[in-house]
């Protein structure tokens, strides 16, 4: 597939291909994966090449390399490879990875794209709840206007430390006379 993907002539092949090493990939094919991510001349490929190292790294793949480039892509804003690579972010889960991007995930958390608010509250959990951390998590409990990115940012408040759960019990206690069954039976689970 590697071997394929550097010669490969047609877009959508080439996005196929990217989508199936993400699925079987290896170690030193994730490398690979994100130079072609970085340097194909078709459209998609760069969000494709995203959500393929999020395919690597719920299979325990992942390294710098890969974590860098979807952040680059979220730097990007554009709203398609945004979400992919938010959603990738959140796959890496791994707090020394995702330490250096704390700061991208913060603003991606308030895109106007939901997608991307939805991953990106996820991801912010896996980075270490840092106080600011824990305070756009709340926000977006408490005021975002889609369910998912509010139940996305409860959960990710679920491993909250002992020193922040004061500021975090009272807003769950709150949502759990949520208007969306979504967000009460989350924040239920949660406390």
């Amino acid at each position: 597939l590697t071997k394929r993907l550097a010669i490969e002539q047609s877009r959508h092949v080439a996005l196929r291909i990217v989508e199936a090493l993400g699925k079987v990939g290896d170690e030193m094919s994730l490398n690979v994966l994100v130079a072609a991510g970085e340097s194909s001349p078709y459209s998609g490929v760069r969000a494709e090449a995203a959500l393929a190292v999020g395919r690597y790294a719920y299979r325990g793949i992942k390294n710098k390399t890969a974590v860098q480039f979807v952040a680059d892509l979220i730097e990007r804003n554009a709203t398609d490879e945004a979400w992919k690579a938010a959603y990738a972010m959140m796959r890496v889960a791994d707090s020394v990875l995702l330490a250096r991007y704390t700061s991208i995930l913060l603003r991606s958390a308030s895109s106007a794209d939901v997608h991307t608010r939805m991953f990106s509250a996820a991801a912010l959990s896996k980075s270490g709840l840092t106080r600011d951390i824990v305070n756009t998590l709340l926000s977006l409990a408490l005021q975002d206007s889609d369910w998912r990115v509010r139940v996305n940012s409860i959960k990710a408040l679920a491993g909250v430390g002992r020193s922040l759960q004061a500021r975090v019990i009272p807003v769950m206690l709150t949502l759990l006379a949520d208007s969306s069954e979504h967000v009460s039976l989350t924040a239920a689970s949660t406390l």
